[in-house]
């Protein structure tokens, strides 16, 4: 789970500065806060993601 926070947090940050120049046509919805929230929570995603597939044999092909 560690991991995927971890993954999710640099992602994040990526993001966040690639989308800092970029215009959107709604403001309230696509914003720098929402991009950065959206990659914490697909990082946590993997994480639990990796974490139930931790006791699999094909653990590498599945994820």
């Amino acid at each position: 789970m560690r991991n995927g926070v971890i993954a999710g947090s640099i992602a994040a940050i990526l993001a966040t500065l690639v989308s800092l120049p970029l215009h959107s046509p709604v403001d309230n919805v696509f914003n720098s806060a929402t991009v950065a929230l959206a990659s914490l929570f697909v990082g946590i995603g993997a994480g639990v993601f990796w974490n139930k597939l931790e006791d699999s044999q094909r653990q590498l092909p599945y994820y």
